[in-house]
Formats: structure tokens, C-alpha cells, sequence
């Protein structure tokens, strides 16, 4: 786990640095400025950059290409988590404030736009300066219009999820998979900046969206297992966790499931009693088979590049990103 930190560390805080410097950068109004400044200082994606980096010099290629790039789009995730925020309310993360929480719904949304006009704008001079050829940079622009547009179409569908039991997992995880484009973005396009072929290019893009998809989903389990925050959060603004919409389809527990779920207020003894039913319905084994296919889809794809450290680094990534096996939770 350290080790694989400790290079994100490395390899994700050039883009970082210069994302921060940048964000601020022509904005002259004091209270916009105050709310980038507020977002750069708990911005601290390194992960995103350094696979980009790490798939650049996985297909022989220098990942010192990938540093204004990947500093553009990490503008432009930062735009969309804000606006996502907006959406699902957030106020307050596990850092405290949010610039929602902070400034308010209005500034949010100027300053996302912000963030976005100075990503793409970033993308296109980025690339045209290092003297790309022509059809990389259009190949590149078009994964970066594919990547929002499959974001936008996933959240879309989340705001009709909200609250909603009769959601089958295969919708949901059509849902995830949209949501894990910019994984794959990230992957993609450091190999066609490394020069990869388009065996290495599709592959990594492979592998980039099951470990999206391993990421987001992981990320349900933390949310079920937090009984006084994050599930009662879910339950009221945002849509179920995995692992609760597998054991809703178990006959013998829907009733029970969903009269804890249509609570005026889920306390932490209702969180903590879905839980062990949605483990009594099987909700958690069908989650754990999933994880698991994910994580052989990564290792598969994987294996269609040349041996390399970077190759042995993204698959090190797999192992710490996927969940501890869930026989180790005690119910």
C-alpha cells in the first residue's frame, strides 16, 4: 500500500502543482478566487495523473508528456466534482467544508465553470505546443468529449435513482461503468501520448475502467459500512449502495429492507440492521464476485503489454484499490 502511494505521490504531484497554479490564474474576482483557492488547498488527486504517467511509460514512453495534460484534465475533474456536490448536496467531506458548504450553490457553480473553460482550454494549447501531430490531438480532444459526456449521462441517471429500491444491479452498474470514463480517459491517452500501439491503448482502456469501477464500487462498501454519515447520507439524497439493490431482489428480504429504507430518518441502529440483512440476503457475496471480476479483468488486460516496472506498478494498483476480502467484517 505504501509503496503504491508513495509513487502516485511522486509521479501525480507535478500535474497537481500545476493544476494548483493555474486554477486562479485570470479570475479577478475576490470571492471566486477565495473558493479556488479553498478547493486547490483539499484537491489532492494524484492517483489520476500518475496512471496516466504510469500507462505512458508502460507502452515506452516518456511520462514527463503527460504532465501539462494531465494537469489540464485534473482542472476539469475538479470543475465536475464541484457541480456534483451541488447536485447531491454536499456541504461537508471527510476535509472539512465544501465550497458549496463554504460559498454557497451560486459561487459553486461559477467557479466549476470556471474550471472547466480552463481545462479544455488547457488541453488544446497543451498539445499544440509540444507539436502532436494532428490526428493524436484530435484522437485525444474526442476521449476528452466522450469522457464528459458519458459523466453527464451518469449522473443524469443517478438523479432518477434516488431513494428507489425497484433498481436492478445491471442498471446500476451500467451507471458505474459510464461513471469510470475518466479512468480509462486517463489510461488512453497517456498510451497515445507514450506512442502505444492500439492493442496497448485498448487494453489500457480496459483496464481503466474496471479499475474505476473497482474504485467507485469500493467506495459503496465504505458508504454501507458507515452507519452514522455516509449510508444515511445515500439513503436520502444520492441511490443505494450496490451490495443493498443485490439483497432488495432476495423476496424473502425485500420487505424488510425497504421498510428500514422509507424511514423518515435512518438512525444508526437502522444502517447497522440493513446491513446485516443485506449480508443475510446474500447482497455482500454478489458484490464480492463482482470485485473479483473486475480485478481478473485488470490483470487480464494487463497482460497484453511488455513486461515493465510501470506494468507491475498498475497491477500493485489493483491489489491495494480492491476491497479486503469480506469474510474479515463481522456481523
Amino acid at each position: 500500500m505504501e509503496h503504491v502511494k508513495n509513487i502516485f505521490n511522486t509521479r501525480g504531484l507535478p500535474s497537481l502543482t500545476l493544476a494548483k497554479s493555474r486554477a486562479k490564474s485570470g479570475v479577478s474576482d475576490r470571492v471566486c478566487r477565495s473558493a479556488l483557492s479553498r478547493l486547490m488547498s483539499y484537491w489532492k488527486d494524484y492517483t489520476r495523473p500518475a496512471l496516466m504517467s504510469l500507462a505512458c511509460e508502460a507502452v515506452g514512453g516518456d511520462p514527463k508528456l503527460t504532465e501539462e495534460i494531465s494537469a489540464s484534465l485534473i482542472l476539469l475533474a475538479a470543475g465536475i466534482d464541484i457541480h456534483d456536490d451541488i447536485i447531491d448536496k454536499s456541504l461537508v467531506k471527510d476535509y472539512g467544508e465544501t465550497v458549496l458548504g463554504a460559498r454557497g450553490p451560486e459561487i459553486t457553480l461559477l467557479v466549476g465553470d470556471m474550471l472547466f473553460v480552463k481545462g479544455l482550454t488547457a488541453i488544446a494549447s497543451s498539445l499544440v505546443s509540444r507539436g502532436f501531430p494532428d490526428n493524436k490531438i484530435k484522437t485525444i480532444l474526442a476521449l476528452v468529449e466522450k469522457l464528459f459526456l458519458e459523466l453527464s449521462d451518469a449522473e443524469a441517471g443517478e438523479l432518477r435513482l434516488r431513494r428507489r429500491t425497484d433498481i436492478t444491479p445491471r442498471s446500476y452498474l451500467r451507471l458505474t461503468r459510464l461513471k469510470a470514463a475518466d479512468v480509462e480517459a486517463y489510461l488512453k491517452i497517456g498510451s497515445i501520448l507514450g506512442g502505444g500501439s492500439t492493442v496497448e491503448t485498448e487494453a489500457l482502456g480496459r483496464y481503466g475502467r474496471s479499475l474505476g469501477m473497482i474504485v467507485i464500487l469500493r467506495d459503496d462498501l465504505s458508504d454501507l459500512l458507515d452507519f452514522e454519515e455516509e449510508l444515511p447520507h445515500r439513503i436520502e439524497y444520492e441511490h443505494l449502495p450496490l451490495p443493498i439493490l443485490y439483497a432488495v431482489k432476495n423476496s424473502e428480504y425485500e420487505k424488510k429492507i425497504v421498510s428500514l429504507l422509507h424511514k423518515s430518518k435512518i438512525r444508526e441502529e437502522d444502517a447497522e440492521k440493513l446491513l446485516k440483512i443485506t449480508h443475510e440476503a446474500g447482497g455482500l457475496v454478489s458484490y464480492e464476485k463482482l470485485m473479483k471480476r473486475l480485478v481478473y479483468t485488470c490483470r487480464r488486460e494487463l497482460n497484453r503489454l511488455p513486461p515493465s516496472e510501470a506494468r507491475s506498478t498498475l497491477r500493485d494498483v489493483v491489489d491495494v484499490t480492491a476491497p479486503p476480502p469480506l469474510s474479515d467484517l463481522e456481523f
